[in-house]
């Protein structure tokens, strides 16, 4: 059975998966564990990032933020294993990862704004926004139009590389909080750059 979404992105497919994968077969799929059950753990993991960012460890905030988003996928897998999936479960999982995504970014936002300058707060909030609107405008657009609009690989705004790009400038913050800034500007930049396209390509589809 194939457990690799047509749909993830090249952080999923090329790194996330491996560990996923590897613990829903191995471990995940002899246990009673259902597929929402696991969602709700994965969530859990990912929130265990708050208290390390709130108190400025943002290498470790980094690190659990990332093996949530590496964890994101089992659920569905097992769902897929057990032949448990369901529209309940897809929604739950969509609803939670975007808590995730915006409390994360809150919260790093939040310390940025303490340990260097209160205009962090600036790029933590499109951030934050761009990364709603761009899976808000991705589900839209396959409501409306049955399909989502072509972007450039090297320009990915998914989940997968916004959390692994956010792991990796919270490593580098041990050096300067300005990494994070840098890191939070790019996504800011690319999310809402993204919502941007949509709309003007959306114009020319839908008239």
């Amino acid at each position: 059975m194939l457990l690799i979404k047509r749909e993830d992105g090249p952080v999923s497919r090329h790194l996330n998966r491996r560990l996923s994968m590897l613990i829903t077969l191995k471990i995940l799929y002899r246990t009673s564990l259902t597929p929402n059950q696991v969602t709700f753990i994965v969530f859990v993991i990912t929130l265990s990032s708050l208290p390390a960012y709130l108190s400025g460890i943002y290498w470790l905030g980094g690190l659990l933020a990332q093996l949530g988003s590496m964890l994101d996928g089992c659920d569905g897998e097992l769902a897929r294993l057990k032949g448990m999936s369901s529209e309940r479960g897809a929604f739950y999982d969509t609803v939670l990862d975007r808590y995730s995504d915006i409390l994360v970014t809150m919260m790093v936002t939040y310390r940025l704004c303490i340990d260097f300058r209160t205009y962090a707060w600036i790029p933590g909030f499109l951030a934050a926004v761009g990364g709603i609107m761009t899976s808000y405008t991705a589900t839209i657009l396959k409501y409306r139009v049955g399909m989502d609009i072509k972007w450039p690989l090297l320009l990915s705004d998914g989940r997968d590389v916004r959390m692994l790009l956010l792991a990796l400038g919270s490593f580098l913050a041990h050096l300067s909080p300005l990494y994070l800034v840098y890191t939070l500007s790019w996504i800011a930049f690319v999310t809402n750059l993204k919502v941007a396209y949509r709309l003007v390509k959306a114009t020319e589809i839908l008239g």
